[in-house]
């Protein structure tokens, strides 16, 4: 029996693990599983760069701190009580003597943080700006193997359909340079090739097939930030603009009820959200007042051209893709210019420790050089549609004592509207409970918002997101949600509005300080279109049910040796069709500091599914700022090695290899990436230099 052979071969692995930034990869394979059109790639963009832009935990002004990825309120208005009583902070480990912050909590925003005494800035001069300015190169390349057919010569390959050939190499690069001066002054740019696109030559004369770019300026004065170039925008729950981080419904995580992250740089390499003009905010005692004007171009599939011009005139979509290899993919590429212009106004109060308010009106307006008309499917009903839309809405924090309400309403120029409020509350150190209600009208048109839902468009939804985080004691944790969920109107592959619901828990037992266990167990269920019979002109709907089953057990042997297990087990039913059930186990190790060899991370895992509907979406070690995920179905072993060298203090190397071995196929993939054989593997090389 196929489960007593995993439980078998479980128990005869040692039963070790290694503590780790294990929530980011959790949050990102949920983000994966749920295969929105934009997928994980904005979510991984927004941690890379918030990590890239760590935030200074000794910041004057407490919105900053609302950037910092798993903070509750609670946490924030700890950590700021404690520096109104003890003065600044002088060490991430000093957070261990504010409630709230466990060492697990402290492990999670350790990359997105940093501490840099207020008292110790020195003044801005050219000399300083020179001397102390910090320099950060960061340069990547990738490549599979074994390369797959659409690298073969086309007329053997091929044939006529020129669109099964890559005519770039398989090689993927990548580079990002920054500069800072404190949190005062940032300047970077970046470059990105995809696998098979030309390089210098071809489509892509100009060498890298993306590029990004900023220059920031804060807290000169009243000007807040200033940021020239590539930029993220989110102001309230995110409803009337939001094209930062959403981490959605997840255990152990507070979606966070902060508001206005407001404008930051970025050097996001997906085409498909990016930003690109000129960003400030201007903030006066409790005023702020944001700005912002993008103009950039967007890929599309054209439906019309113009016969004079020979441009777009009508578009089907927005291309998410960034892969411009063939000539259907380079067809896509930059037919749509969009001018985005917005601004925000709020208004914040905190006359004492135990209260606070805030309140903000934000408006987008955003005009396309095309019309964008959907495909006339009954789901596309209520989609945008046209070249010119505006948005406006008002969005609301207050804060009572342990009490945190909150809330965004917004309206589309179609007259459709959206709108979520919450709660959050601490009655405890230890316990945070949050509670979310969101209504989307099917008919709210807004490709900017990225408010908390299960859907990748804020419209047509409504929904009620529970949420419970509670330390039992100093050795027991326990984290869980439940989202109950409508479609009042039709949904791809739905074809009746239907209802579902999702939850979660995760319990978290600290054996000893050098042991731990962790239980997750996560269910959805929703409907689909089930399978058309003879007579029948609608699709019936059928229940779907997925279902997952994970433990974990780690141990700290040590600094230098750290060793972590992993064994889940996935079911997918549906009425009428064979349940899918998947088994995945995975050993990880990881050796610290060996003199130039700083660390060695090693994972050997085992996967076996029914089908693709059981498949795992793997988070697995990899270099830094680039997170590496893997999709595993079928039968097989999977392996991963990462080395990360440091020659002397300003140098860093990575190279990180992974290989899967299938035992139930001889070929992967399809069309153009279809390979023959049952190996497929895939070497990085990373190269930092910091001065």
């Amino acid at each position: 029996m196929k489960i007593v052979r995993f439980v078998l071969l479980f128990w005869m692995i040692p039963v070790f693990a290694f503590c780790q930034f294990d929530h980011l990869g959790e949050i990102v394979e949920k983000a994966a599983e749920q295969e929105t059109e934009s997928g994980y790639d904005d979510l991984v963009e927004e941690f890379v760069e918030k990590a890239s832009h760590p935030v200074n935990l000794n910041t004057r002004k407490q919105e900053d701190l609302y950037e910092i990825p798993f903070l509750s309120p609670a946490h924030v208005k700890n950590l700021m009580d404690y520096r109104s009583t003890y003065g600044e902070l002088f060490s991430i480990y000093e957070l261990r003597t504010i409630p709230g912050f466990d060492s697990l909590m402290i492990c999670k925003i350790a990359p997105f943080v940093n501490v840099i005494p207020d008292s110790h800035l020195p003044a801005f001069s050219f000399r300083n700006l020179f001397k102390l300015g910090r320099h950060d190169l960061m340069m990547r390349a990738r490549q599979a193997f074994p390369v797959s057919n659409g690298y073969q010569r086309p007329d053997t390959t091929a044939g006529l359909n020129s669109n099964l050939y890559y005519p770039g190499d398989p090689r993927y690069y990548y580079f990002r340079y920054q500069f800072t001066w404190f949190d005062k002054i940032g300047f970077g740019f970046s470059g990105e090739k995809d696998p098979g696109e030309e390089f210098f030559k071809g489509a892509q004369k100009n060498g890298f097939d993306f590029y990004g770019g900023y220059l920031t300026l804060n807290n000169i004065g009243v000007m807040s930030r200033l940021v020239v170039g590539n930029f993220r925008v989110q102001f309230g729950q995110g409803l009337t603009i939001g094209t930062g981080m959403t981490a959605g419904s997840m255990p152990g995580s507070v979606p966070s009820p902060a508001g206005p992250a407001g404008i930051r740089p970025a050097l996001g390499i997906n085409e498909a959200t990016g930003l690109r003009g000129i960003a400030v905010t201007l903030r006066k005692t409790h005023t702020e007042l944001s700005g912002f004007v993008s103009y950039t171009s967007r890929g599309g599939t054209v439906t019309k051209i113009d016969s004079i011009s020979g441009r777009a005139e009508e578009i089907s979509s927005i291309y998410s893709g960034g892969y411009h290899r063939t000539p259907s993919e380079i067809g896509k590429q930059d037919i749509l210019d969009e001018l985005l212009v917005g601004g925000h106004l709020g208004f914040s109060a905190s006359p004492g420790q135990n209260w606070g308010f805030s309140a903000g009106l934000t408006g987008t307006y955003v005009h396309y050089s095309a019309a964008i008309k959907p495909e006339q499917d009954p789901y596309n009903l209520f989609r945008f549609s046209g070249t010119v839309n505006h948005n406006l809405g008002f969005d609301f924090r207050l804060r009572i004592g342990k009490l945190f309400l909150f809330g965004e309403v917004s309206r589309s120029m179609n007259g459709g509207w959206a709108g979520i409020v919450g709660c959050t509350f601490t009655p405890g150190q230890n316990v945070t409970v949050h509670a979310r209600y969101r209504y989307y009208q099917p008919d709210f048109q807004n490709l900017f918002s990225n408010a908390l839902g299960q859907g990748s468009a804020n419209a047509n939804e409504e929904g009620i997101f529970l949420s419970l985080n509670a330390a039992i004691s100093s050795k027991i944790s326990l984290s869980g949600y439940a989202d109950l969920f409508s479609f009042p109107w039709l949904k791809y592959r739905v074809d009746a509005p239907t209802r579902g619901h999702e939850s979660g828990v995760i319990l978290d037992l600290r054996v000893s300080k050098i042991s731990g266990f962790e239980f997750r167990y996560y269910r959805k269920h929703t409907r689909i279109n089930g399978v058309v019979t003879n007579g029948m002109h609608l699709h019936p709907l059928t229940d779907n049910t997925v279902q997952s089953f994970r433990t974990v057990f780690d141990l700290s042997a040590g600094e230098r040796l750290l060793l972590r297990t992993r064994i889940e087990f996935r079911a997918v039913s549906r009425p009428a069709c064979s349940v899918q059930q998947g088994f995945l186990l995975y050993q990880d190790a990881r050796l610290n500091n060996f003199g130039w060899l700083a660390g060695v991370t090693l994972r050997v895992g085992i996967f076996d599914t029914d089908g693709y509907d059981a498949r795992f979406y793997v988070f697995e070690p990899g270099v830094l700022y680039d997170y590496s995920m893997a999709c595993l179905d079928g039968k097989g072993m999977r392996y991963c090695l990462v080395l990360k060298a440091k020659p002397c203090n300003q140098v860093n190397f990575w190279l990180q290899g992974g290989v899967t071995v299938y035992t139930d196929r001889t070929e992967t993939g399809s069309g153009a990436d279809l390979t023959e054989g049952n190996v497929k593997a895939e070497v990085t090389a990373q190269l930092q230099i910091k001065l």
